[in-house]
């Protein structure tokens, strides 16, 4: 995003930062409303890539005062090994003398122009729950998957791992740990060596490898942190089972109550957990939003055309309409590669129109349904209005099949 200057009206402006000042009094308003001063402070000093103008903040023109922020953070997602340009939407904050002015509406606008500059293929926040719906953000991910297993479950037979804190010097087997255990998510954020630096120094995740006994070399790693009897396990990897039990057996012997584990369902942690008789917890889910759907389409073409190859659709000659009711999307795969994503408009689906499309899905159930969360039958249980033509459904259910992942994505 580049540097901002905007007059708001009412005696608002809305500016990126322009110095320390301002990243002064950004932290400050941070600090004051939701007490996550320290979070913005590593925001805009340490995290890898962060800029001045990816940071905005609203001041009142007649005092100077900063009264409502936001800020822009740079991800990448890899959707079956495709990497998307992702962009979250983050510090959303403003002081409560000065709401219902419009003014997250005016940073959130201008952080959707942001996301067109930069050719995100995909926005991701959390939040105020519902709030974001009105900016055509939709549920779409598990926002972790929680499972809350007590201590007395894990068998005393079980010899515990050592938990060994991790130096400097262990950044390149974390994130070869985490790309090994990233094979069971098919879709899941990529991480840089120098986001396991930022991670370790500045957020201060209590990062440690697990050692099993007789076995060369750390086999998984654990962020654990204590809020009185539980023990939180905010991230981890386990290599396999033998792992899993190891670090199960160390949460046993340090008499501990529950262990609340973040942690994917395919992950061997989870099923050891499981298995023990573990409770999985409903979680939060991501919103996302598509700034292109076009775009991303074309993004992910490589993987839409392997699925197709896959069910026997390789030299596939076809168009396929998908239909979100605001806009449609004319998909022209020719000898089974997708040669043209066109964005066709509004096409007309009132009254059973019969060119209406071979998919016609509102756009946040079309979030569920491309990122593999939900299948059509499960999303016509909240969107009634999802239609697909019978011949079509088989190439429909080729194309979008539900999928594995874990997004996780802390700063």
């Amino acid at each position: 995003m580049g540097e901002t200057s905007e007059d708001l009206g009412n005696g608002y402006r809305l500016r990126s930062l322009r110095g320390e000042d301002d990243a002064r009094a950004f932290i400050a308003l941070n600090q004051a409303v939701t007490g996550e001063g320290p979070m913005c402070d590593r925001l805009i000093h340490h995290r890898p890539g962060a800029a001045a103008w990816d940071f905005l903040l609203v001041e009142d023109a007649r005092t100077g005062e900063p009264v409502s922020t936001t800020c822009l953070l740079a991800w990448e997602l890899r959707y079956c090994g495709v990497p998307l340009r992702t962009t979250m939407v983050e510090m959303v904050v403003t002081h409560p003398a000065h709401r219902r002015q419009g003014l997250v509406r005016a940073q959130l606008m201008r952080c959707h122009r942001a996301m067109e500059e930069l050719e995100t293929d995909v926005a991701i926040i959390q939040g105020v729950p519902f709030y974001y719906r009105q900016f055509d953000y939709g549920y779409a991910l598990d926002h972790g998957s929680h499972i809350l297993l007590p201590t007395e479950l894990i068998p005393e037979t079980w010899r515990p791992a050592a938990l060994e804190p991790v130096s400097d010097g262990d950044y390149p087997v974390l994130q070869a740990l985490y790309e090994e255990a990233a094979q069971h998510w098919q879709l899941h954020a990529s991480r840089a060596l120098a986001s396991w630096v930022y991670l370790h120094r500045h957020v201060d995740l209590k990062l440690a490898l697990i050692r099993s006994e007789g076995r060369q070399g750390p086999r998984g790693y654990a962020a654990c942190a204590s809020t009185g009897t539980r023990l939180h396990v905010d991230e981890q990897v386990c290599a396999d089972p033998a792992t899993a039990q190891g670090f199960l057996a160390w949460a046993r012997e340090r008499r501990v109550g529950p262990v609340h584990i973040h942690a994917s369902p395919h992950d061997p942690l989870w099923r050891v957990a499981r298995s023990l008789g573990g409770t999985p917890e409903l979680r939060a889910q991501w919103l996302l939003r598509l700034p292109d759907p076009a775009r991303f389409l074309r993004k992910i073409a490589p993987v839409l055309e392997e699925r197709l190859a896959g069910v026997g659709y390789s030299g596939l000659d076809t168009t396929l309409v998908l239909n979100l009711f605001r806009r449609a999307y004319r998909l022209r795969f020719s000898a089974g590669r997708l040669a043209e994503v066109e964005d066709a408009g509004f096409v007309n689906t009132s009254l059973d129109a019969s060119n209406g499309g071979d998919l016609q899905i509102p756009p946040d159930a079309f979030l569920r349904l491309a990122m593999g969360y939900r299948g059509l039958d499960e999303l016509r249980d909240a969107w009634p209005e999802v239609t697909v033509r019978p011949a079509a459904r088989h190439l429909v259910e080729a194309l979008f099949p539900r999928m594995s992942s874990f997004v996780s994505l802390p700063y």
